[in-house]
């Protein structure tokens, strides 16, 4: 079965933003299709790096300060359930 207690893959948004420059959502699967991570592992954010855009970003989970600099760059995020 699933290990629900796998470590998050943790990418940092300037990664993500060299990732998907120019495009205003990252979804959970744009970031399993870019290869940042393996599919359907979890995802986590953090806030090293620059958002110059606003961006909406799926990911289960985001530290606060990744969650700050996405909001306060006039993005938002959502966080998404872990399926056990």
């Amino acid at each position: 079965g699933v290990q629900t207690c796998a470590l998050p893959i943790l990418i940092n948004i300037a990664r993500l933003v060299a990732a998907f420059e120019g495009k205003s959502e990252i979804s959970l699967d744009d970031i399993y299709d870019r290869g940042l991570c393996p599919f359907g592992a979890p995802v986590k954010i953090l806030g090293e790096g620059e958002l110059s855009a606003a961006i909406k970003v799926e990911a289960h989970k985001f530290s606060q300060s990744a969650a700050d600099k996405i909001r306060a760059a006039g993005g938002e995020v959502k966080e998404l359930e872990v399926e056990g």
